[in-house]
């Protein structure tokens, strides 16, 4: 399929969705049971390509509950486009359709709270709410509803002015009920003659139907007839005046529903060249209230019609599985409503009578349902009946509000239903006043000229009958009968939908509420379809599975093909029961192509043998593994006594301390034998809830022990912990004394340095002078100072003490060159020196020389030479 054909199809898979939303809108009411209760019946088409894509859709719906336009029940509401008008128009909208601030200020949009007994009958489902309260459906505000139903009708291609026409009738209808009359003199025939009690009401209304006001007037107030080939106007009273405005709402309504319903079939396309189709029918469900008019029965019919196709679908089921599988089922008799579709539908039923009653130009709803009693009270006693005023009859209060005459009662399938036949003939009338059909004929909306009444047309009247209109009910019928000639073409399904609580609250279920929609619902007539033939069908390996054990001892009858050892097991079964039945001789049970069909008394008479050889068999079973369980018990305590006595020998204490890899040496073998009595324990593979007596007593030692070890654990780790917190606070003080011994150390080192240049200094100047001589103090000073600094450095860091070595080092270096400098210094001077006395002995022998006296000279002499002996030089 092509893109473009992919999209259409979306388009139109989407304006399906849209298209339910919006008749919701239009169909749709808040009753006592159900917020969004649908107050029409639905038969919707789908039709799809070969592709699988849906290519169409249309929509045919019957029996639109037109009465509800004009008065709903205590409780409830009116439909809800009613209240989205109300509650979304804009103000320049609300005052072009002449709607008021409030809803309550309309007729036709007015709720009445339901009266005691009702809400003390429904419970929580009807629960009291407040005008405002009931203003909401499903969590969604009203003005929430008129913006969303706007978007839906533009998205089904409603032009802006179709949608301004459409909600200018919807607000006429209210305006409709807004009119009221009063008496306005006499009429014809000297009756009361009605006139409008507000005439700007009546021109209001006028204005939004696109009529003149006297026209609308007139229309309501009068009547033509026939009499003697003249026409005679006839002026109503306000009682009958009432009724025709009443009328007229609902024809305008009906008209607006047909319009939009033939507006969204042409925006789904219809698809009707596609064979391929699924229906989807979606119809009221059954309904009994307190009081049940005439759209109670028709739907209640509607829901008997349907819960017969619904039986004819199980029975045919049933009936086309035993014809395939070959059994015999003409002795079944299933349930069957037939007798309630015929005495409703049928010739001669109610609607038959209320249709000929109609016909009559005197006819009652008193007379009609005199005519059923007369019908049906003796030819129907068990689905027909008088109204009763038992504490226990259905509505028995009733009577008292609407009188006996029009009251009577019908078994349905789901229960009894009383009636009230108040109001039956006026609305089986389908034929419209001259007067209305003029008035709306003169519309400005063509919409309101179309002809209203139920989508699916009745048949055209053959030759000779009468050319009346046909009745509501008529069209109905039919419409019912259209819908099951196309349900018989196709492969029919039902969905079954049940709701928990009626108050939508989760997690809640209301047991009495359930039970009676699976009555409405006709559930119970599966159950009686299926206890009517064989309930209980196996297929024959299923069947020789479960009853097998009944022929243990009998091996032999399961060999050969499955159908026939089924047919000896089932015979062998029987003989060891009292009586020995012949099952298959009584129909009783059957064999069939593939399984065995069985009634619930044969199926349970099997059960007896099967579940005593069960028994057995369960306590041969019982016994083995009592026995396998006892051997893994005393396997068990033959590992785990050891084990545990081991971890007690290890935890065991002499009261004196021990030191910490012995406590931990300990912990080790305890934890060892728990963990071997835990393995033993689960390699055992004993249940957990087994109370064998030693194995409790087992369970509480290996607990004890493993309390003790973990008890153990948590000790040791705690003294763990206080010992290295120890070690912390150690590492901590020694941290402390080596930063305070570096810190002496490094200022013993910086004296050193200090002294080491001071020395420096003094020896520069020690050979200045004579008499100066190195200061040999100052070196052992600096000596002195670094073995300080030495002692200081002692324990500390590998740096600091090659940082003392070096220094020491340095300060030797530099001593050696000192002393060098000082003994190489020193000899010059000696050497100058010796010079120098040299000098002066030479000429002090040279001035002895010149002297006189020889003696004083060798004297000198002497003298001279013993000074210039270097052992003089000390």
């Amino acid at each position: 399929m092509s893109s473009a054909a992919a999209a259409a199809a979306g388009i139109i898979a989407g304006r399906v969705l849209e298209a339910g939303l919006l008749l919701e809108a239009f169909g749709n009411a808040r009753t006592v049971r159900n917020s969004n209760s649908s107050r029409f019946g639905k038969w919707q088409t789908l039709h799809f390509s070969a592709s699988g894509r849906v290519a169409g859709c249309s929509i045919a719906h019957f029996l639109l509950e037109t009465s509800r336009v004009s008065s709903h029940p205590a409780g409830e509401r009116n439909y809800h486009i009613f209240y989205q008008l109300l509650g979304g128009a804009s103000a320049k909208q609300r005052a072009a359709w002449r709607l008021k601030p409030q809803a309550e200020a309309h007729a036709y949009a007015r709720w009445t709270p339901a009266e005691p007994p009702l809400k003390q009958q429904r419970g929580a489902m009807a629960k009291e709410a407040t005008p405002q309260a009931e203003a909401y459906v499903g969590g969604k505000d009203d003005a929430a509803g008129w913006v969303e139903t706007c978007s839906r009708l533009t998205a089904l291609g409603f032009s802006d002015a179709q949608r301004e026409a459409a909600f200018t009738v919807l607000a006429a209808v209210l305006a409709l009920g807004d009119v009221s009359f009063k008496e306005g003199g006499r009429g014809r025939g000297g009756s009361d003659a009605a006139a409008p009690a507000e005439p700007a009401a009546a021109d209001g209304a006028a204005s939004l139907l696109g009529v003149r006001s006297s026209a609308l007037v007139l229309a309501l107030t009068t009547r033509r007839v026939v009499a003697g080939g003249e026409a005679v106007t006839v002026h109503l009273d306000t009682a009958a005046a009432a009724a025709a405005r009443d009328d007229l709402a609902r024809r305008v309504y009906s008209a607006l529903w047909s319009h939009v319903l033939g507006r969204v079939n042409e925006a789904l396309g219809g698809g009707g060249g596609e064979a391929r189709t699924i229906g989807l029918l979606d119809v009221f469900g059954f309904e009994s209230f307190e009081r049940n008019g005439f759209e109670q029965l028709c739907i209640n019919y509607a829901n008997e019609v349907l819960q017969g196709w619904f039986m004819d679908a199980l029975i045919k089921r049933e009936q086309a599985e035993y014809a395939r599988e070959g059994v015999v089922c003409d002795h079944i008799e299933y349930p069957s409503n037939a007798e309630q579709v015929s005495m409703l539908g049928g010739k001669g039923g109610i609607f038959a009578l209320l249709d000929e009653e109609c016909r009559i130009p005197r006819g009652s709803d008193e007379a009609l349902v005199e005519k059923m009693h007369a019908v049906f009270e003796k030819s129907r006693p068990g689905l027909y009946s008088r109204a009763r005023f038992g504490a226990g009859a259905a509505g028995a209060a009733l009577a008292a509000e609407v009188g006996p005459e029009t009251l009577f009662c019908v078994r349905h399938y789901a229960e009894e239903v009383q009636y009230t036949a108040r109001g039956w003939l006026d609305k089986n009338r389908s034929a419209v006043r001259h007067e209305v059909t003029e008035l709306l004929a003169g519309s400005d909306y063509p919409l309101l000229s179309l002809p209203s009444g139920a989508a699916l047309e009745a048949p055209p009247l053959s030759t000779g009958q009468s050319s009346r209109a046909p009745s509501v009910s008529g069209v109905f019928r039919e419409s019912l009968r259209s819908l099951g000639a196309a349900l018989l073409v196709t492969q029919q399904h039902f969905v079954r939908c049940i709701k928990p609580n009626s108050t939508k609250t989760p997690h809640s279920l209301d047991a009495a509420y359930v039970q009676r929609q699976l009555r409405y619902l006709g559930v119970g007539a599966v159950l009686e379809i299926g206890r009517a033939g064989y309930q209980v069908k196996l297929p024959y390996a299923s069947f020789l599975g479960r009853y097998r054990c009944v022929v243990f001892d009998q091996p032999g009858l399961l060999d050969g093909p499955p159908r026939e050892a089924a047919e000896r097991l089932l015979r062998a079964a029987a003989g060891k029961l009292d009586g020995n039945p012949d099952w298959l001789a009584s129909r009783e049970a059957q064999l069939g192509t593939s399984k065995l069909f069985m009634r619930p008394a044969v199926a349970a008479a099997l059960d007896v043998p099967r579940l005593a050889a069960r028994r057995r068999a369960a306590v041969a079973v019982q016994a083995v593994a009592r026995a396998r369980l006892g051997r893994r018990i005393a396997a068990l305590l033959r590992t785990h006594r050891p084990a545990l006595d081991a971890a007690t020998a290890a935890l065991a204490a002499d009261g004196a301390p021990r030191p910490l890899f012995e406590a931990e040496s300990s912990l080790d073998r305890a934890s060892k034998g728990l963990r071997q009595a835990q393995r033993g324990f689960a390699a055992a593979r004993l249940p957990a809830a087994l109370e064998v007596p030693p194995l409790p007593r087992m369970r509480e030692r290996l607990e004890a022990v493993g309390a003790e070890v973990s008890a153990l654990e948590r000790g040791l780790s705690a003294e763990k912990r206080a010992l290295r917190a120890l070690e912390i606070e150690v590492q901590k003080a020694e941290a402390d004394k080596l930063l305070f011994a570096t810190a002496e150390a490094r200022a013993a080192l910086k004296r050193a340095s200090d002294d080491m240049g001071s020395l420096a200094s003094s020896l520069g100047s020690d050979y200045e002078g004579e008499h100066h001589s190195p200061r040999l103090a100052a070196f052992h000073e600096l000596k002195s100072a670094l073995a300080d600094a030495t002692d200081a450095a002692c324990g500390l860091t590998c740096e600091l003490i090659a940082a003392l070595g070096a220094a020491q080092g340095l300060v030797d270096e530099r001593f050696g060159t000192m002393l060098s400098e000082w003994e190489e210094r020193m000899a010059l001077e000696r050497a100058a020196k010796e010079g120098a006395r040299l000098e002066v002995a030479a000429a002090e022998e040279e001035w002895l020389c010149g002297q006189a006296d020889s003696g004083a000279i060798e004297q000198r002499k002497v003298a001279f030479r013993n000074a210039l002996d270097p052992r003089s030089l000390v």
